[in-house]
């Protein structure tokens, strides 16, 4: 969805502003911490992880870092991880990751530790300093559900139907216009019954004459016996849909805007 996608690249920037910086008038320490903020780990810097953390907090209200212990029990390095592809024990101590939790359908994978990608981490721990641990952040909710307890839930999440609607309705008018989904209309003739060769005749040079963008809406042909009644032409679509459909858009807007908790006008949408 445009909007939602806008809104949470928007509020993720907004969070990570320039990034994070150390300011120190002692040189030694400017020097020191500015080589700290330099190696998170050892492909990305610690601004490169915040601006994955922003992101990933603003689409699920939650992060996770993966948290690397040296020999001499110190952080040797730290990783942003996808937090879609995370789940945790029912006891909330570990952290278990995979690329598969769900196959090409969306449907849940019930062995999702035959897949080669499945591995099982301690959540954090500072007084255990070994090993690889997952620090696991999530915003508190109350939850009646059993296990909610575990996930967080999005700021946007009371709207996500709203959300989806408005992808739908874009998607109508899209299939709409490639001629995908549906026919508009039902055009009866009434001169017999002719061949196959001749209807595609017909069909071919009422698009060609008459057929607007990308062959918009699909017209179905019926042919009738002989007897003198003149062509006719029916809609199959409701009247004034497109202004139930401009009424519909500017609630759906109203509503993400509202579920996000943002104004309009700082991603680019001016109001009234």
């Amino acid at each position: 969805n445009a909007i939602h996608g806008s809104i949470v690249k928007g509020k993720s920037a907004y969070v990570y502003g320039k990034g994070l910086c150390y300011e120190n008038e002692n040189i030694l320490e400017q020097a020191k911490f500015q080589l700290w903020l330099e190696n998170a780990n050892r492909y990305e810097t610690w601004n490169e992880v915040f601006e994955k953390i922003c992101k990933y907090f603003e689409l699920f209200n939650g992060f996770a870092l993966q948290i690397i212990w040296n020999r001499m029990q110190q952080i040797a390095e730290v990783y942003c991880m996808e937090f879609s592809k995370l789940r945790r024990s029912k006891d909330g101590k570990k952290i278990l990751y995979c690329d598969k939790w769900v196959d090409e359908k969306g449907k849940p994978v019930y062995s999702p530790e035959s897949d080669s990608s499945y591995k099982s981490y301690d959540i954090f721990n500072p007084n255990i300093r070994t090993g690889t641990q997952i620090f696991y952040f999530k915003t508190d909710h109350p939850s009646s559900q059993k296990y909610g307890h575990l996930y967080p839930i999005p700021e946007y999440g009371q709207c996500v139907a709203d959300i989806e609607t408005d992808v739908e309705i874009t998607s109508f008018h899209f299939f709409n216009l490639k001629n995908g989904m549906f026919a508009s209309a039902l055009l009866s003739l009434f001169n017999g019954e002719p061949t196959e060769d001749e209807k595609k005749k017909i069909r071919k040079m009422f698009n060609y004459t008459h057929a607007g963008t990308l062959n918009t809406g699909k017209v179905i042909f019926s042919f009738n016996p002989q007897g003198g009644t003149p062509p006719k032409l029916d809609s199959l679509t409701p009247d004034k849909l497109d202004k139930m459909f401009e009424q519909l858009g500017k609630r759906l807007q109203q509503n993400i805007f509202t579920g996000h908790r943002v104004d309009p006008v700082l991603f680019g949408v001016m109001t009234e």
